[in-house]
């Protein structure tokens, strides 16, 4: 048994069930669940559903995180080596080849409304902690 399941991990299971209904019934049923399985023995359900979901290569981890496909790791290993060789045997003619995921303008942290004096001072106030 994976240990008590409370509400919040039911309601986590429904949620997902909802947001993803054919992705997260194919998980169940893949894995030899079916959703009356998941009613009953929520406890395996979320344990399953967890490892499941963290898995590249499956459906409902693609949809989970907007992805257009499925793709393993090995899969995400082959498409940088494939890149890094075709960029180094053709330089800068070299287009990546296209990844499921949505293409990102680089990672942006502490994006905020405040003004950029207040959130220097904020910043300041707490470093350290």
């Amino acid at each position: 048994m994976a240990g008590a399941c409370g509400p919040g991990k039911i309601w986590g299971l429904r949620e997902l069930a909802q947001g993803h209904e054919s992705e997260f019934v194919y998980a169940l049923r893949s894995g030899g669940f079916t959703v009356d399985d998941a009613c009953l023995n929520p406890e395996e359900a979320y344990a399953y559903v967890q490892v499941v979901a963290g898995d590249p290569a499956s459906p409902l981890h693609a949809a989970i995180h907007g992805w257009d496909y499925p793709l393993s790791r090995e899969g995400m290993f082959l498409l940088d080596l494939i890149d890094i060789t075709g960029r180094a045997n053709a330089g800068k003619k070299w287009k990546s080849l296209p990844r499921p995921w949505p293409k990102s303008r680089g990672q942006r942290f502490g994006v905020t409304a405040l003004p950029r004096d207040e959130a220097v001072a904020l910043l300041a106030a707490n470093a350290g902690r």
